[in-house]
């Protein structure tokens, strides 16, 4: 998720780009998803988004755990038993980000496209 953080600083750097500035918020979000719930993009300031990043940071840790946890629960457990259980739990959270992004979009009323 740190790669993730990074590469969405670098693409938000300096851009005036609409693109840019998608793939920045999209990567961004990747990376913290959390940065949503301190209300990232409607608030104004560094603290909301150092907040978000923070919290997203223990909330990657706690899915890190979990995967392990779960993936040596049997004896012989390897980095594709754990990186199976990441994946999924990963992936719940990329979806549960972007169908609350999607809501927002259409409860502020912005077009989606």
């Amino acid at each position: 998720m740190a790669v993730l953080g990074a590469a969405s600083w670098l693409v938000l750097r300096g851009s005036e780009s609409s693109v840019r500035g998608a793939a920045g918020f999209v990567l961004g979000v990747a990376a913290a998803p959390l940065m949503l719930a301190t209300g990232v993009p409607l608030r104004p300031g560094s603290s909301a988004m150092w907040a978000g990043v923070a919290a997203s940071a223990v909330m990657w840790l706690a899915i890190g755990a979990i995967a392990a946890w779960r993936s040596t629960r049997r004896p012989a457990a390897d980095w594709r038993d754990y990186r199976s259980e990441m994946v999924w739990l990963v992936g719940g959270v990329w979806i549960g980000v972007a169908l609350a992004a999607v809501g927002a979009a259409l409860f502020v009323g912005v077009a989606l496209w």
